[in-house]
C-alpha cells in the first residue's frame, strides 16, 4: 500500500526588515552588580570592555585601578593594568609593541617587526632595551641609576631612565612606540604609525590608553577602579565608568549598535 503526501508550499519568510537593518557591528552591554557594564564591538577596531564590582572594568579592570583593554584588528592593542599601577600593553601587527609594568616601577615593553624594541625596568630604577633589527641596541641599568639609550635609523629606539624606576622608550620609524614610567609605576606608551597605541598609567593604577587609525581606542583609568574606554572609526565605541562602577556606553559612527539589557 502507498500513499502520497502532499504539502501546501510554505509561505515566504524573510528576516530582513528593511526599517530596522541589521547594523554592521554589533555591541552588547549589560550592567551587573554595582554599575558594572560589559561592552563589546566585534569588526574593524574591535574592542570588548567590561566593568565587574565597584568601578572595576575589563578592558578589564581588576583591583584599584586595575585594567585590561585589548583592541583587534587593524592596529591592535592589548593593554592591562595590575595591582599598584602595573601595566601590560602590546599592540601586533605593523611596530608590534608589548609593555607590561610590574610591581612598582617595573616595566617590559617590546615593538617586534622593523625596528623591533624590547624594553624592561625591574626593581627601582632598573632597565633592560633592545632593539633588534636595522641599528639593533640593548642597554640595561640595575640599580638606582638612570640611564638614556637611543638608536636612529630603521626602528629606532630612544630609552631614558630618571629618578627611581623612571623610565622613557620611545621607537620612530615604522612601528614607533614611547613609553615612559613616571614615579611608582606608572607608564606612558605610544605607537605612532600603523597600530598606533598610546598608554600612560598615573598614580594608583591609573591608565590612559588609545589606539589611533583603525580601530582607535581611547582608555584611561582615573582613581579607584575609574575607567574610561572609547573605540572611534569603524564600529566605534565609547564606555566609561566613574566613581563606584557608574558606565555610560555608547557607539558612533558605522557599527553603532544595539544594547541587550
Amino acid at each position: 500500500m502507498t500513499s502520497a503526501w502532499h504539502l501546501a508550499p510554505l509561505p515566504h519568510t524573510s528576516t530582513k526588515n528593511p526599517s530596522n537593518p541589521t547594523p554592521l557591528r554589533t555591541a552588547r552591554q549589560s550592567t551587573e552588580g554595582q554599575g558594572t557594564a560589559r561592552q563589546s564591538t566585534e569588526g574593524q577596531g574591535t574592542a570588548r570592555q567590561s566593568a565587574e564590582g565597584q568601578g572595576t572594568a575589563r578592558q578589564s579592570a581588576e583591583g584599584q585601578g586595575t585594567a585590561r583593554q585589548s583592541a583587534e584588528g587593524q592596529g591592535t592593542a592589548r593593554q592591562s593594568t595590575e595591582g599598584q599601577g602595573t601595566a601590560r600593553q602590546s599592540t601586533e601587527g605593523q611596530g608590534t609593541a608589548r609593555q607590561s609594568a610590574e610591581g612598582q616601577e617595573t616595566a617590559r615593553q617590546s615593538a617586534e617587526g622593523q625596528g623591533t624594541a624590547r624594553q624592561s625596568a625591574e626593581g627601582q630604577g632598573t632597565a633592560r632595551q633592545s632593539a633588534e633589527g636595522q641599528g639593533t641596541a640593548r642597554q640595561s641599568t640595575e640599580g638606582q641609576g638612570t640611564a638614556r639609550q637611543s638608536t636612529e635609523g630603521q626602528g629606532t629606539a630612544r630609552q631614558s631612565n630618571e629618578g627611581q624606576g623612571t623610565a622613557r622608550q620611545s621607537t620612530e620609524g615604522q612601528g614607533t612606540a614611547r613609553q615612559s614610567t613616571e614615579g611608582q609605576g606608572t607608564a606612558r606608551q605610544s605607537n605612532e604609525g600603523q597600530g598606533t597605541a598610546r598608554q600612560s598609567t598615573e598614580g594608583q593604577g591609573t591608565a590612559r590608553q588609545s589606539t589611533e587609525g583603525q580601530g582607535t581606542g581611547v582608555q584611561s583609568n582615573e582613581g579607584q577602579g575609574t575607567a574610561r574606554q572609547s573605540t572611534e572609526g569603524q564600529g566605534t565605541a565609547r564606555q566609561s565608568t566613574e566613581g563606584q562602577g557608574t558606565g555610560v556606553q555608547s557607539n558612533e559612527g558605522q557599527g553603532t549598535g544595539f544594547w541587550l539589557w
